[in-house]
């Protein structure tokens, strides 16, 4: 059941334009399903959007933090959502990644309706500040004359930063000695690892006091924080992976995202909310429903492509054509 309530733009400005004869229609109540805690990114920002999205859709918005298993299970649940508005969901890389991992995973990218991309947090490649490389040049170089001895930090969780790394060497031709179980900060200032792809938040703080050196970043363009520091594009390696966070409901949903899809992109507008996620450490990064939804496919098959080479996908190839 759905009602149609005036929205905060149709509030404050309809009434000389007519706008609250027509105002945009919601579900009662809308449930955003977080697939993570709250203190994580993805809280944090639904932290944040929460009464902005209020306000714009004219309704509550309940958050619903479903961390179990990684948040594959919120994710699963989320898809099977009813398709008339009222349930939204926080989608983060897990929906490009564990597709291809995690055999209890049943919902994939194409399960979702993508409203719009909230957030992008590009990986940094660090050394340490005493480290002998300066530049990317050298640490590429080092890994080439090198090849399977240069350290690097690698568990095998499959996150941003490590399927960013794998993807750098891969594509430069390049091999590293992948090294587990290390707190990364501690295991590049003793040495026991040579370097590590972290993202940007993590690595900034640290570079900041002066313990770590970057060396590029994972980004389509370079970062405001680090403006000295090269793109692996510029160097030749085409990864642009990070970690993002984006709104979506179920596929089927249709005209329903309509609401949601106006309010989010009048919310990410607001230099207010977007000051306010950059404070969260969640950096603001807008992009439409059509673009959300071509750079989440393009990334799910990127990494079906990478996971199957390394051996751990537990899907076929067949997935990725969804």
């Amino acid at each position: 059941m759905a009602k149609c309530l005036p929205s905060r733009r149709q509030l404050l400005g309809g009434l000389a334009a007519g706008l609250l004869a027509r105002p945009a229609c919601a579900a009662e109540r809308v449930r955003l399903i977080v697939p993570a805690f709250p203190s994580e990114p993805a809280g944090r920002a639904a932290g944040v959007l929460q009464p902005a999205l209020a306000a714009e859709l004219g309704v509550s918005v309940l958050l619903d933090f479903r961390p179990v298993a990684g948040g594959i299970v919120g994710l699963m649940e989320a898809a099977h959502a009813p398709r008339d508005g009222s349930v939204l969901t926080m989608l983060s890389p897990v929906i490009a990644a564990a597709p291809w991992l995690a055999e209890r995973m049943d919902s994939e990218p194409a399960d979702f309706a993508p409203i719009g991309r909230i957030s992008f947090t590009p990986e940094v490649l660090v050394v340490a500040a005493a480290s002998r490389w300066r530049r990317l040049d050298q640490l590429l170089a080092a890994l080439r004359a090198d090849p399977g001895r240069i350290r690097t930090a690698f568990d095998g969780v499959w996150d941003s930063a490590e399927v960013a790394e794998v993807l750098m060497l891969d594509r430069a031709g390049l091999a590293a000695r992948p090294v587990a179980g290390t707190r990364v900060g501690r295991a590049l200032a003793s040495g026991a690892v040579d370097f590590a792809m972290r993202p940007l938040p993590w690595a900034l703080a640290r570079i900041r006091r002066g313990a770590l050196r970057a060396l590029a970043v994972s980004a389509p363009a370079r970062v405001a924080a680090l403006p000295g520091v090269p793109t692996l594009r510029e160097a030749g390696i085409d990864v642009t992976l990070g970690s993002w966070l984006a709104l979506a409901g179920p596929a089927g949903a249709g005209a329903a995202l309509g609401p949601a899809r106006e309010a989010l992109a009048a919310v990410m507008a607001d230099p207010a909310v977007t000051a306010a996620l950059g404070a969260a450490g969640v950096p603001a990064a807008y992009l439409s429903a059509a673009a959300t939804r071509r750079a989440i496919a393009a990334e799910y098959r990127l990494l079906g492509r990478l996971f199957r080479a390394a051996g751990v996908s537990v899907r076929g190839a067949a997935m990725a054509v969804r």
